[in-house]
């Protein structure tokens, strides 16, 4: 079974709630007609419910979390494409 690609904005540390509807605002015209892939917001934890209200009945999916079981899958999917999910750095 193969799985539906995701389209996904995640700035989860980034913008304020003014500047997450803007956006919002500017995707979802982008994102309206895509086809076979799953559309995805993850906002800034303080714009949840600005952006919920947003995409309401847009088809876009809001997501503030990811559950562990999610999280194993997408780190072993990066894995397999040899992406690393964190950098390291020492000083």
């Amino acid at each position: 079974m193969s799985r539906k690609p995701i389209l996904a904005a995640n700035w989860k540390m980034h913008k304020t709630v003014g500047e997450a509807l803007t956006f919002v605002e500017a995707l979802l015209p982008l994102v309206r007609g895509a086809e076979g892939v799953e559309s995805v917001i993850a906002p800034p934890f303080t714009a949840l419910d600005r952006v919920g209200e947003a995409l309401a009945g847009s088809g876009v999916k809001l997501r503030g979390d990811i559950n562990p079981e999610e999280l194993a899958s997408v780190l072993k999917e990066l894995e397999r494409l040899g992406v690393s999910p964190c950098s390291h750095t020492s000083e």
